[in-house]
């Protein structure tokens, strides 16, 4: 039975709970240990094997480059919602990723549908293929942009975890 228990998860739970109440005393730990504990026992989350690593640097780039897409992201979508006239055109955008792990394919697409203008709408896990949503596309020039800036973001996460990640490979 204890080995259904995950530590992280747990964990993670208690510091949520201790944020929802808002208190840090003794008895909001314990209590919300004891309703991690109940959550865990009730419904374990799966084991993942995962063959990542984690590097400081290409993390850090990780995050500068998504938080620089996120700020230009955010002034163009607020100008086309702002300034009266502009057309708003938009395409679907399918993108092959190239990572085979369910997860990097996730946070790829999670850090894509976190930019504004830009929605992973779906995600097939077994070939790799998205479906991405994205304003401001009017040729076939801006969905390969698109499309080479999705592979980008996928290169930089695999760059950030994953153990086989070779930059000459990709």
């Amino acid at each position: 039975m204890l080995r259904r228990i995950q530590l992280f998860p747990l964990l993670w739970l208690v510091v949520v709970w201790m944020i929802a109440w808002g208190s840090y005393s003794p008895m909001i730990i314990f209590g919300g240990l004891a309703l991690g504990l109940m959550v865990s026992l009730a419904s374990p989350l799966p084991r993942m094997r995962v063959n990542g690593t984690f590097r400081p640097w290409s993390f850090v780039v990780l995050v500068a480059v998504f938080l620089r897409d996120l700020v230009g992201a955010v002034v163009e979508v607020t100008l086309l919602a702002v300034l009266p006239g502009r057309r708003t055109d938009a395409a679907m955008v399918v993108v092959q990723f190239q990572a085979e792990e369910e997860l990097f394919q996730t946070i790829t697409s999670e850090l894509i549908t976190l930019v504004p203008g830009t929605m992973v709408i779906d995600l097939d896990d077994a070939t790799g293929i998205a479906h991405v949503h994205c304003l401001g596309v009017r040729s076939e020039e801006d969905a390969e942009r698109l499309r080479q800036d999705c592979l980008a973001q996928e290169r930089r996460v695999l760059a950030a975890f994953d153990a086989d990640y070779r930059r000459e490979d990709r």
